[in-house]
């Protein structure tokens, strides 16, 4: 926010052109998805003993309590938040107002965003990460508006999420 008022420029001047009752409603409304699924998760785990010798590799993912399963969901919330804002709102535009052509600009936001998930992103998930940059980056520039990405993305996240907390079952 602050680079952004340094710029002579808002969060509607990057796409993001929810008003602040608007912003709450999307707030809320995931808020009380992801409780309702916290609640679920709860009371099935309430009722098992968690195996964590099987999880291999990825067992320091797994939320195990119900403090790391809250703060899970709301880590879940606002990376999407976050990306979204930052590289198809900020990015693009940014780059686009440099000079560079919208489509240069939406792969240079899509290879920042592989960055921002780990020197792994670049070997074994490029192309899902970048498909979901380009993905998210052609929603923001033929809607010229970020509330479709965002909400995109907080599905997929949501969903991501979902199966990790499958897993602890």
């Amino acid at each position: 926010m602050k680079y952004l008022k340094s710029q002579k420029k808002t969060l509607v001047d990057i796409g993001y052109k929810l008003s602040n009752k608007k912003t709450l409603y999307l707030v809320g409304s995931y808020l009380l998805v992801a409780l309702l699924m916290l609640v679920g998760v709860e009371i099935m785990l309430n009722k098992i003993e968690i195996d964590t010798s099987r999880f291999g590799t990825i067992s320091g993912l797994i939320p195990k309590t119900t403090s790391h399963r809250i703060f899970f969901i709301l880590l879940v919330f606002s990376t999407g938040f976050c990306e979204e804002i930052v590289y198809r709102g900020f990015a693009i535009t940014q780059l686009n107002e440099i000079g560079l052509n919208k489509w240069i600009a939406l792969i240079v936001a899509a290879l920042l965003f592989i960055g921002i998930h780990g020197i792994n992103a670049y070997t074994n998930r490029f192309f899902f990460l970048f498909g979901g940059g380009i993905m998210f980056g052609m929603t923001f520039l033929l809607s010229k508006r970020l509330l479709p990405s965002i909400l995109i993305h907080l599905v997929i996240n949501l969903s991501a999420m979902m199966a990790i907390m499958q897993l602890s079952e």
